[in-house]
């Protein structure tokens, strides 16, 4: 497999990702009536916090991380909109190889 051919293979992969949190976010928020809070971030999806009776999941398989091993970023966004990214490469957030969701809100 040639460099490109990975990096090639890592966005695919990032994408798919991407839609599947935005997916199991979706999903907590009709299930919840809401997003999960900053604090608990994507960690949310995993497990419930307290005096979460309506959580319906684990929503997500395992800890988010994107294929260069870095934490995929997650915010609110005004609206009860929400915006989930990969790092990109350079594993630094907001800067110019990020990766977001294609369909990114609610």
């Amino acid at each position: 497999m040639t460099h490109h051919d990975r990096g090639e293979a890592r966005l695919s992969a990032t994408r798919s990702d991407l839609s599947a949190m935005s997916a199991a976010l979706t999903q907590f928020s009709t299930d919840m009536g809401c997003l999960p809070t900053p604090a608990e971030g994507l960690d949310a999806l995993l497990s419930a916090t307290p005096n979460c009776s309506n959580w319906h999941g684990p929503y997500i398989l395992h800890p988010p991380k994107d294929p260069w091993g870095n934490p995929y970023v997650y915010r609110i966004l005004p609206n009860r909109n929400f915006e989930v990214r990969s790092a990109g490469p350079d594993g630094k957030p907001y800067t110019r190889d990020d990766i977001l969701d294609a369909n990114n809100n609610k």
